[in-house]
């Protein structure tokens, strides 16, 4: 049987930590980018066992044995105690863990190798995408959704590359704008006074216009620091920018703030009417009590 650590435990994220119980003994996979360990422990051999266990975490168990002491981290308090169940039960000549299923068999080289082999294509993978994502950030939509992810994005080194990603800023924002711009048939009745969105409505929205704003800006500041030697384009691509920040700054964005004041009066409104309401219901049961 197979325990494998958790991806979500430190050193574990890409290449997790592996204990194989097996008829005689356990082995032990710390596999790594480009070497790992591996250790077979017998189970006679293994004098005693030791546990770290957090209030919250996932545990580090460690085998002594012949004078030496193997640690592996990231596994549940349930599976540490099935590993530990399973070297008595292996001590005393039994060949199955806790739970009664039967061990698994043990891999071939072959599957070891494919393993070995999915698991580096698996993060040459994941490394070549945070590679795009932070010199080509335009390709990736999820970097345009929303006021933390326009922050977090980091301009590339390419001219090319930087007029497209504040290109998508710039849209990002405009396209957010239009949105509130499109909901007609939305009403202050849609939310309750409890709703943040209340007394501050689009605020979300008006957050995220500022940061495309403002990511904006850090954009030209960097693209002005290129030698326009080396970019015979590059001033016309600065005027064209600027040009349409220009556009969401004067054109766009007083239309989010003249969109938001008008909602933020409706909601108002509906507040007096409410409270209006009331007065008029409670008054009318006392002066019917009154009399």
């Amino acid at each position: 049987m197979k325990f494998t650590a958790s991806r979500l435990s430190e050193g574990n994220k890409i290449f997790p930590a592996e204990i194989i119980i097996e008829p005689n003994g356990l082995t032990v996979k710390i596999p790594g980018l480009f070497s790992g360990q591996s250790r077979h422990l017998d189970y006679l051999n293994i004098g005693e066992v030791g546990v770290e266990a957090p209030l919250v975490g996932y545990s580090t168990i460690t085998f002594f044995t012949a004078g030496t002491r193997v640690s592996v981290h990231g596994f549940t308090s349930n599976e540490v105690k099935q590993i530990k169940e399973a070297i008595e039960k292996g001590k005393n000549g039994f060949t199955t863990v806790a739970n009664t299923h039967p061990i698994e068999q043990q891999k071939t080289r072959e599957q070891i190798l494919a393993e070995k082999e999915a698991e580096k294509m698996e993060y040459e993978l994941e490394r070549k995408m945070k590679y795009d994502n932070s010199q080509k950030p335009w390709l990736n939509d999820d970097n345009f959704s929303g006021k933390s992810s326009i922050n977090a994005i980091s301009f590339p080194i390419n001219v090319n590359d930087i007029e497209k990603t504040i290109e998508k800023i710039i849209k990002a924002g405009v396209e957010e704008i239009k949105e509130v711009l499109g909901e007609h048939n939305a009403t202050a009745i849609q939310y309750t006074l409890g709703d943040k969105n209340f007394f501050k409505p689009y605020s979300e929205q008006f957050d995220m216009v500022e940061s495309c704003i403002e990511k904006t800006q850090e954009g030209i500041k960097k693209l002005k620091r290129k030698d326009d030697t080396e970019h015979p384009k590059l001033r016309h691509i600065i005027a064209d920018i600027e040009e349409s920040l220009l556009d969401l700054n004067e054109k766009w964005f007083p239309k989010l703030v003249e969109q938001r004041a008008k909602k933020k009066r409706k909601n108002i409104i509906v507040v007096i009417v409410i409270i209006g309401l009331n007065i008029v219901f409670w008054g009318g049961l006392w002066l019917a009590s009154k009399k």
